[in-house]
């Protein structure tokens, strides 16, 4: 439906999105740059409820190759941090239409089945955790994740060894990108590991074919953009993150594990 109803309406402007370099809501939509989602059908929490629903089916399909990409068992804490604010950044970012990891807990429901002994909190905005009670695990994992509400912008972290930004950062242009980072970068000891999970592009930026037709997305749609793992380095190193190691995990997903380093 999200597909159908707007990204399709938005790619028939796709040639204004490449001459102009910005997205195409006002043409697709009629609707200024800044408010495309405050459209009653988007807002109401049932509709939130149905994407939220169709997400975590699709993150459940990824969720384990992200959980096992890496050898995560020295650490004993985890943080999935899930949205900020939309009003941050004009126009905004899909935000809970993106659906990041954190948001239902499917991911963290991997990690806590993979490592026994770590303890997963789910960080993300309010009116997501809400909804999120809908999808709380039980068994033996339940006692492993716990849901905490926030705005990634301005609230405080929770604390963790580890935390993970699944397909958080294309939705953000790099000031953005940077201030988000380094929010993690302060919440972090030495020795503590930064997970991200997204779509990378060739460094040439010719290849991959998944990794352009995402590049394209985030412009039609925002003005967020898929980077190389050159890119991310850069990003990561800026902000004490170092010994970047990458699995490409199947399909249009890469991880990337960094580790942040003393001053």
């Amino acid at each position: 439906m999200q597909n159908n109803d707007l990204t399709w309406n938005l790619f028939t402007y796709l040639e204004f999105a490449i001459r102009e370099g910005r997205n195409q809501y006002h043409r697709a939509l009629g609707k200024k740059a800044e408010d495309p989602f405050q459209d009653v059908h988007y807002q109401s929490p049932e509709m939130q409820l149905r994407f939220m629903q169709a997400m975590h089916g699709m993150a459940k399909l990824t969720a384990r190759q992200v959980a096992t990409a890496f050898d995560l068992s020295c650490f004993s804490s985890a943080c999935d941090v899930g949205a900020g604010r939309r009003e941050e950044y004009s126009p905004p970012p899909l935000g809970w239409k993106d659906f990041p990891a954190g948001c239902t807990g499917a991911l963290a429901q991997e990690l806590a089945r993979e490592y026994p002994h770590l303890q997963v909190t789910v960080f993300d905005l309010p009116d997501i955790i809400e909804l999120a009670a809908h999808f709380q695990p039980a068994g033996p994992q339940a006692a492993q994740i716990h849901f905490a509400a926030g705005d990634f912008f301005r609230d405080p972290l929770p604390s963790a060894e580890l935390y993970v930004l699944c397909r958080i950062l294309h939705d953000w242009p790099d000031a953005k990108v940077h201030k988000l980072l380094s929010r993690v970068a302060e919440s972090c000891k030495p020795g503590a590991g930064l997970l991200l999970v997204e779509t990378l592009l060739h460094e040439e930026k010719r290849e991959v074919q998944g990794a352009l037709i995402q590049s394209l997305n985030m412009l039609v749609q925002n003005e967020g953009r898929v980077r190389s793992l050159g890119e991310y380095q850069c990003l990561l190193e800026l902000h004490g993150f170092r010994q970047v190691q990458v699995v490409h995990l199947g399909g249009v997903l890469d991880a990337i594990l960094a580790t942040k380093m003393a001053p």
